[in-house]
């Protein structure tokens, strides 16, 4: 009992201090931030102070609306720090660049500040891109599931008609689900090569809210045999695959627990 006290007080701790180290890096690089882009206003560190405490509370209170995401809060703001970060490097690498490039050019800070703003923008649109890709995963993340469910390439047919997939853990963990559509050729060479291949046993695949997301949005199709496949070494990684009785239609399942 005392151990486990004592391991629940450290991870306190651990999670009490990295959340002060996340936010007093968003608070840094915010305060750097917007001091480069008022660095004309002669009320510059006010403006710069402020807003910076504004956005670390905006932060703060976005996260703590639930206390289940504690750990993802953590992360949230560590990633947000981060990416303040590089926002703010490249805004100032691209400024001091182009303000050497026209050394010479009268328009110099004019022409920095903008390459600075351009050089930001670019940065901070790559990396919404990429966390957009995390949060709403592509049809191709799909159809990876799919070869790491079946342990084969998706056919050329494959069409993901519906999908769902939570943000993993900082474990790693997370669930998948999708309903893909097939010719009616690759459905039963599928069908085929999985009943066949002892790999795999005859079992209803693992229920999760991401299954129950996609079901939803799609018309109901009576199942018509379900395999799971464990897999050796990790009895919480559970992949799972439905026939359905089109004949034309599967259903893969993925969860890491």
């Amino acid at each position: 009992m005392d151990s486990l006290n004592y391991e629940f007080i450290t991870i306190i701790l651990l999670a009490i201090f990295a959340i002060f180290i996340a936010i007093a890096t968003i608070y840094s690089a915010m305060k750097i931030l917007f001091r480069g882009l008022f660095c004309k206003n002669p009320h510059k560190d006010k403006i710069s102070k402020w807003a910076s405490i504004i956005t670390v509370i905006i932060a703060a209170i976005f996260l703590s609306q639930r206390i289940d995401y504690l750990f993802y809060g953590l992360f949230a703001l560590i990633a947000l720090g981060i990416t303040a970060s590089a926002i703010t490097i490249a805004y100032y690498t691209g400024k001091f660049l182009f303000k050497w490039l026209f050394r010479s050019n009268k328009n110099k800070d004019r022409i920095s500040k903008r390459a600075g703003m351009a050089a930001a923008i670019i940065v901070a649109t790559y990396i919404g891109y990429l966390t957009y890709e995390d949060v709403y995963p592509p049809d191709s993340f799909y159809l990876k599931e799919f070869r790491a469910v079946t342990q084969r390439p998706a056919p050329a047919s494959a069409e993901v008609l519906s999908k769902a997939a939570s943000y993993p853990s900082p474990h790693g963990d997370y669930c998948s689900f999708s309903r893909i559509k097939l010719s009616q050729k690759d459905f039963e060479d599928l069908l085929k090569y999985i009943s066949s291949d002892t790999n795999f046993k005859t079992d209803s695949i693992i229920g999760s809210s991401e299954e129950n997301e996609v079901l939803k949005s799609l018309p109901s199709i009576p199942k018509f045999r379900e395999f799971t496949r464990p897999e050796e070494g990790h009895p919480d990684h559970y992949f799972g695959i439905r026939f359905l009785n089109s004949r034309e239609h599967v259903e893969v399942s993925v969860c890491i627990t």
